[in-house]
């Protein structure tokens, strides 16, 4: 008896040593991922409220950081002709907005944070030479989501906002007689200005994640540097395209965003080239 259990023993302890072989790999089964990934959504959230509680500390600057813009529009308003009014339609809209400015800011501010949570999700299905560069790419990260956010609030965005109201503004009309004209007067909700505003600027947060993005999708064997020299002409036309929809029509505003998103595309490639030499 005791010498079968000796024997089984034995057997079990190659088994004991695959398992912790893989588990220091980064291989891990099924269900201790869905776990991992569950703890790690729910710190994601804890986060979010947790900047969120930050924000109505410093709500007075948030709320000037994000109407701001709004400002030097009005003032310019009675040389277009017209009244533009920022304003809210319902008797609990400053209450709903004060909640919906938390959560939207609290959202960016605890990005960062829910990157490195990303970050130790996947990591397991990368190399170990692309593990160390871990902590290079998750700063990386965080600082080019917020270039992307500061770059649209104070480059893009007034002329993007201002681009909006005053270069698709109707004609004038007539009073006839009396040789008055008026326009109609421009009101924007404040629940409108914030959906914009915030998909905006995290849009452009997310755009400028993208030579991150093409690192690990070049480590984990997706994504490739001939995909980005074969498709140059179609990408440089549509970020061309995107830029003058999205920008006044005048070659300086059009330069002004088309610059910076051409830049990530090349810096992608150019990153996505040298994790491939690193591979080979």
């Amino acid at each position: 008896m005791p010498t079968s259990k000796k024997a089984a023993s034995h057997q079990n302890k190659p088994d004991e040593f695959v398992k912790n072989l893989r588990k220091d790999q980064g291989y891990m089964p099924v269900g201790d991922h869905l776990e991992e990934l569950r703890w790690r959504l729910l710190r994601s959230i804890i986060y979010i409220f947790a900047f969120s509680i930050v924000v109505v500390i410093f709500y007075s600057f948030v709320w000037d950081f994000v109407m701001g813009p709004l400002a030097p529009i009005i003032n310019e308003a009675p040389s277009y002709n017209i009244t533009v009014k920022v304003i809210t339609t319902q008797l609990g809209d400053y209450f709903a907005l004060k909640l919906k400015i938390m959560f939207l800011v609290g959202l960016i501010l605890a990005l960062p944070v829910i990157l490195f949570e990303i970050w130790g999700f996947i990591i397991p299905a990368l190399d170990k030479a692309f593990r160390k560069m871990g902590n290079g790419l998750l700063i990386g990260a965080i600082l080019l989501f917020w270039g992307g956010v500061l770059t649209a609030r104070y480059f893009i965005w007034p002329l993007v906002a201002k681009f909006l109201i005053y270069d698709w503004l109707p004609p004038p009309i007539s009073l006839g007689a009396s040789e008055q004209i008026i326009r109609p007067e421009v009101h924007l909700t404040i629940n409108d200005y914030l959906s914009f505003f915030f998909g905006f600027h995290f849009g452009f947060g997310i755009a400028f994640e993208l030579p991150i993005i093409s690192m690990v999708l070049a480590a984990m064997g997706i994504l490739r540097s001939r995909i980005y020299l074969q498709s140059w002409r179609v990408a440089l036309v549509a970020i061309a395209v995107i830029s003058a929809m999205l920008t006044p029509p005048d070659i300086f505003s059009m330069i002004a965003m088309m610059l910076p998103l051409t830049v990530l595309y090349c810096l992608s490639a150019l990153l996505v080239f040298i994790v491939e030499k690193r591979e080979n």
